[in-house]
């Protein structure tokens, strides 16, 4: 006689409709975050500055400065995808232009999602389309982060040391070059390392043995992502570029400067752009609506500017780079056919992979 299967083992599907219901409040909260986040940012800006006084500057705004700054300012992307192509040097080989593509389709995801989930969507597409280690990727990311924060200290160190520019509160600076600094040290510390023991560590053969060929390997593809720490010749390349990248983006602000009539020397826009950076780096709301306005006010009124002038410039300045930002990112998107299933896929071409040494 055959046995029944007990009632209690027959578990029925969760209707996706409550899977769904479920996601989205686990995706609500940081988006509930940035909202209130940026209600109060905005509220802020409503006490500090005489909203109606905000017209006048935009109204007398030259728009030829304004225009010159439009066609200045997309010039750094290309530059930011160079400077990503040492990066992974050793990752993998990627067209300049597949990787341009990416890199304003992740600026744009960026522009939208939280917590610059937009670096994950720019990998995604280089280790979909390319075949690239996403170890190797990440590794990299990582370390164009630390050489941001390279920049940054320079930058400080110009602006506040040489040029006599009050780019913010010192506690705040001091410990932005700190965490930058000790990032550096830590990438270097790996990077030298890695390069004694390039295949595995001996954590690696102390796990079972299925698990040593896939660690091994992504042992082996972050030491590549940290190839920029280990060459001079590549780290000074890296940081050049990385400088004029944010040289370019100095020039695009003062001739915004120029189309507000700002009364600023030149010099000045070096902390413009730091405070700029900061926002960008440390994303709160959504496209940095509110923090971007706030900082950028509180810097400008620091250096004499009148805070309705201060809030039209930030203002202009901020909608119309996120505007390049989106029809940028668009137009990459159109012009790779990109599909929306390859920042969910996991899959790798595994022909791809190997094109580095």
């Amino acid at each position: 006689m055959g046995t029944e299967r007990p009632a209690e083992s027959i578990v029925p599907a969760e209707p996706p409709s409550r899977r769904q219901g479920r996601s989205a409040r686990a995706f609500l909260p940081p988006w509930l975050f940035q909202l209130v986040v940026t209600a109060g940012f905005l509220g802020l800006l409503a006490w500090r500055v005489d909203l109606e006084a905000v017209l006048t500057p935009i109204r007398r705004a030259n728009l030829g400065w304004a225009l010159l700054g439009v066609v200045v300012f997309p010039l750094i992307r290309p530059i930011d995808a160079l400077r990503w192509r040492l990066y992974l040097t050793r990752v993998g080989r990627v067209p300049y232009m597949s990787l341009l593509g990416a890199f304003l389709v992740g600026n744009l995801a960026n522009s939208v999602l939280p917590l610059r989930m937009g670096d994950l969507v720019k990998i995604q597409i280089v280790a979909s389309r390319h075949g690239l280690s996403r170890a190797g990727l990440v590794t990299s990311r990582l370390v164009e982060s630390v050489m941001d924060g390279v920049t940054f200290v320079l930058m400080v160190a110009l602006g506040l040391g040489l040029l006599g520019v009050v780019v913010g509160p010192a506690p705040l600076l001091w410990g932005l070059v700190g965490a930058s600094l000790l990032g550096l040290a830590g990438a270097l510390l790996a990077g030298h390392v890695l390069s004694r023991e390039p295949r595995a560590s001996r954590l690696i053969r102390l796990l079972p043995r299925r698990w040593r060929g896939p660690m091994d390997d992504a042992w082996t593809r972050v030491r590549d992502g940290l190839e920029t720490m280990r060459r001079a010749r590549l780290f000074g390349a890296t940081l050049a570029l990385n400088v004029a990248s944010w040289l370019v983006q100095a020039s695009a602000l003062f001739l915004f400067g120029l189309a507000f009539g700002l009364d600023l020397p030149v010099v000045a826009y070096v902390g413009v752009t730091i405070a700029a950076n900061i926002v960008t780096d440390v994303p709160i709301t959504f496209q940095n609506f509110g923090t971007y306005e706030v900082v950028m006010v509180e810097f400008l009124a620091l250096q004499g500017v009148d805070r309705a002038d201060a809030f039209a410039y930030a203002l202009i300045t901020h909608v119309l780079t996120n505007l390049w930002v989106l029809v940028l990112g668009l137009v990459a998107m159109w012009s790779m056919r990109l599909r929306l299933g390859e920042l969910l896929t996991l899959r790798e071409h595994r022909d791809a992979v190997g094109q580095t040494r």
